[in-house]
């Protein structure tokens, strides 16, 4: 009898209906405040944020074949949507640069560029990551506080005088800013209540719930919030149609500097987030499922197109809906799918109701994505990792904060490349060589400094090693490995016994 094939079937769409639908609605619960956060931190209309959300729950959730990643709109472009509305001169112009960044990306799919993430220098996305978390925050802050249309400082310091502009906000965000701290430094996160609602929403109602009764309270007070400081989502918060919701494109600039530079902004910055969170959300998928990366950007572009085509803000895959989503049993993209249905019905169905939303709680919910993003402990870490990595961390940030994200980030790369001509990138770097092929035993030598650049080959290489083989590890010099390189080379020791790999290490060739 001829031995079976032990291969797993893979799960169909419908194959696991109530845990996806189950985690599709955690998702969007998740979903729907961050949507009109990003929105209000990009300085676009409310509602793009809502149609990019629904635009990334269906329309890339059908394209892509990553099984648990979620795309929706991103704080990380929030600062980057912000810059190109100015930049270009005004919204709908704005969406020109989408549909170009949609378009790029579908290109970026097509040419097999699904590698391009690997070949970036950590320490420069980590710090890129950072100074959009701290422009965040500085852009926030004012908002929390209740000030209203805050384009300066100038602005900031005429309207702090006006304490009627902002003192409603200050009990709303006193109280949401608290739950944050409580959930952040206590076991509360543990309660059953935080399994099934997440605390933003909560912040969302509770902050809702207190502006409505100060409102009905008081027919006059300085602690009613001005009209300005509630969610406006146009005519369809008004009982208005969904088309009176959406928004077209201006395309008399379509060919403007200023708007082709924003869509390739975008793009870039839209392409490596992406693809960042999709190598995350592979390590959780508990069926080890490896997403095609290539597929990923052509359904994010196609996605970016449509959503620019309708008013939707960027989108992007994003890690925390990604992981909620992992977190709460997805199994197959109709999790991902289902939410964006959620979305959709909700804006169809309840759209006067996100309207009683106070803006200084969504402010709120983005200090503290903003807070995420820089974290102090992130910065120790980087301290932790030795002096190059730190250089390129703060170099990448402090570029950012002075000049623009685009700028910013072509510093801190030229800044690790010229670390690494310091350390002698002419010297030879290293050779896998498979010795026994019968028993699957290879030969790695690192024989001088090997830096970012070498990323991708090396975890391609490190990737293709077969179960049951045996790798001996030498290294001349562990002061010559980048420190991107050592994490790939701890990455693969860590998760070598589970392919049944063996793994010799020799400090030093005799």
């Amino acid at each position: 009898m001829s031995k079976q094939n032990s291969t797993p079937t893979l799960p169909t769409l419908f194959s696991f209906l109530g845990q996806d639908l189950k985690a599709g609605l955690s998702v969007a619960l998740v979903a729907l405040p961050l949507c009109l956060g990003i929105s209000l931190a990009s300085g676009a209309p409310l509602m793009s944020g809502l149609i990019a959300g629904i635009v990334g729950g269906i329309i890339i959730g059908v394209g892509s074949n990553s099984a648990i990643s979620v795309s929706g709109p991103a704080a990380g472009l929030a600062v980057v949507v912000l810059g190109t509305i100015k930049d270009v001169g005004g919204f709908q112009i704005f969406l020109a640069s989408v549909i170009i960044a949609g378009i790029i990306q579908v290109a970026l799919g097509m040419f097999r560029a699904g590698f391009i993430a690997q070949i970036l220098p950590t320490s420069v996305i980590e710090g890129m990551l950072s100074a959009i978390g701290l422009i965040l925050i500085t852009k926030q802050l004012p908002i929390a506080m209740g000030l209203i249309n805050f384009p300066g400082y100038k602005t900031f310091v005429t309207d702090f005088q006006s304490l009627h502009f902002f003192q409603g906000a200050w009990p709303l965000s006193i109280v949401g800013i608290s739950l944050y701290l409580i959930y952040l430094n206590t076991n509360v996160k543990k309660l059953s209540l935080f399994k099934v609602v997440p605390l933003s929403l909560v912040v969302i109602l509770l902050s809702s719930v207190m502006a409505y009764f100060l409102q009905n309270s008081f027919s006059s007070s300085p602690w009613i919030l001005d009209p300005r400081q509630y969610v406006n989502l146009g005519p369809i918060g008004e009982g208005g149609s969904l088309l009176s919701a959406l928004t077209f494109p201006d395309w008399s600039h379509f060919f403007s500097a200023p708007v082709l530079k924003g869509g390739f902004v975008i793009a870039a910055i839209a392409s490596v987030e992406t693809l960042l969170c999709i190598e995350a959300t592979d390590k959780l998928d508990t069926l080890k499922r490896t997403t095609n990366t290539n597929r990923e950007l052509l359904a994010q572009g196609v996605g970016n197109v449509i959503s620019g085509l309708i008013g939707g803000l960027p989108i992007t895959s994003v890690i925390v809906r990604s992981s909620v989503n992992a977190s709460s049993g997805a199994k197959t993209k109709l999790s991902a799918i289902f939410h964006g249905v959620l979305l959709l019905a909700g804006v169809l169905t309840i759209p006067g109701l996100l309207t009683y939303i106070p803006l200084p709680a969504l402010a709120v919910i983005l200090l503290f994505t903003g807070y995420n993003l820089a974290n102090p402990k992130l910065m120790k870490k980087i301290l932790d990792k030795g002096a190059e990595p730190a250089m390129v961390y703060f170099g990448t940030i402090l570029a950012i904060l002075g000049t623009d994200l685009l700028t910013g980030v072509i510093a801190g790369i030229i800044l690790a490349m010229a670390l690494d001509v310091r350390r002698g990138l002419h010297t030879r770097h290293y050779t896998l060589d498979l010795v026994d092929s019968d028993k699957n035993h290879y030969h790695m030598h690192f024989k001088g400094p090997v830096s970012f650049y070498f990323k991708a080959k090396l975890k391609n290489q490190l990737g293709q090693i077969p179960p049951h083989s045996t790798v001996a590890l030498k290294v001349d010099n562990h002061q010559t490995l980048g420190h991107d390189i050592s994490e790939i080379i701890e990455e693969f020791a860590h998760d070598a016994p589970k392919k049944n790999i063996t793994i010799r290490h020799h400090e030093r060739l005799q």
